[in-house]
């Protein structure tokens, strides 16, 4: 849980520092004029509530992927942020936010631990990880059709991200 942790501190930190420092917001962005952010920008939220729900996230499947793979969650979560981040430069003018890498989790997550119960689910109701994968990628694939604001591809490359790292390195997982 340690490395969750590490994760949840540096964002809130960053949170709090944007919020003392507001201008500070457009240097931690990804955009093709900062690709400095690419390094930032999923440790930054737009707002409250962004910030609640990618750290409510985290936790949810940040500890169960850390189980499996302990330090190596922090190859998923940078990984898939990074690559998520410049997909996503193709599709949209700038990006913030850790829900790229948050779903590099959730893909590593439900690919390895289907069954296993999350009370993230749907009103908080107790739901199988990989029902709650499902539903995420449904709400992002009608989301690619209705912009919303919601970097949608950066979710999807994202998951695809943690799954291919969990399809590769399966062999590392430890025996929980």
């Amino acid at each position: 849980m340690k490395y969750t942790i590490l994760i949840f501190v540096v964002c809130t930190f960053i949170f709090i520092y944007q919020n003392a420092n507001p201008q500070l917001t457009e240097n931690l962005v990804l955009s093709s004029k900062n690709i400095f952010g690419l390094f930032t920008y999923m440790f930054a939220h737009a707002n409250m509530f962004h910030f609640l729900l990618n750290m409510l996230v985290l936790f949810a499947f940040g500890i169960v992927v850390e189980e499996i793979f302990s330090y190596k969650m922090l190859v998923i979560f940078m990984a898939s942020g990074i690559i998520a981040g410049l997909f996503s430069l193709i599709f949209y003018e700038s990006i913030i936010g850790a829900s790229g890498a948050i779903y590099g989790l959730i893909g590593a997550a439900a690919l390895l631990k289907p069954q296993r119960e999350t009370w993230l689910g749907i009103i908080g109701i107790p739901m199988p990880l990989m029902m709650v994968a499902i539903i995420y990628v449904m709400f992002d694939i009608v989301g690619l059709f209705f912009y919303t604001g919601i970097a949608n591809i950066a979710h999807l490359i994202g998951l695809l991200v943690g799954i291919a790292f969990a399809i590769k390195n399966k062999h590392l997982a430890s025996p929980l």
